[in-house]
């Protein structure tokens, strides 16, 4: 780039590798792309993955939000390999998948306590809003 007698760049310059595709100042620590200086450090596709992986705790997770994500690729309502362990719960309650519409609640309205006997599938989100504020009225 150009710059002024103030040593600011002055706009519309030209940067001073335009048209230099492929230089670079130093080969010797030039990144080269597919080569590995250290077998024991190579990273091998495939390994150390899900179960392999030292830190693997399960496929079970706590969000910041409070709900539990539950590692489950295959499944129909999957987001990022993953899917709300109250939904796993609540379908596996009822025997089938939940449908677009269906919602979980919570009855003593802790997000994280996933029992059966505390997961209510509701047909619509109106009756989810029903479930919950009359909960909150009766101090339930």
């Amino acid at each position: 780039m150009e710059r002024d007698s103030k040593g600011r760049f002055v706009k519309g310059g030209i940067p001073w590798t335009k048209g230099k595709k492929g230089i670079h100042l130093s080969p010797a620590t030039e990144f080269k792309k597919g080569i590995h200086y250290s077998p024991a450090t190579e990273f091998k596709k495939g390994e150390n993955l899900r179960e392999e992986h030292r830190n693997w705790k399960g496929g079970r997770t706590k969000l910041k939000i409070g709900y539990i994500w539950k590692y489950a690729p295959n499944h129909p309502r999957a987001y990022r390999n993953g899917v709300y362990e109250h939904i796993l719960v609540a379908e596996k309650k009822i025997g089938r998948f939940l449908e677009k519409k269906e919602c979980v609640h919570h009855i003593n309205g802790i997000k994280d306590d996933n029992r059966p006997e505390n997961i209510v599938v509701c047909l619509t989100n109106a009756e989810h809003k029903k479930c919950y504020h009359r909960r909150k009225r009766c101090g339930c």
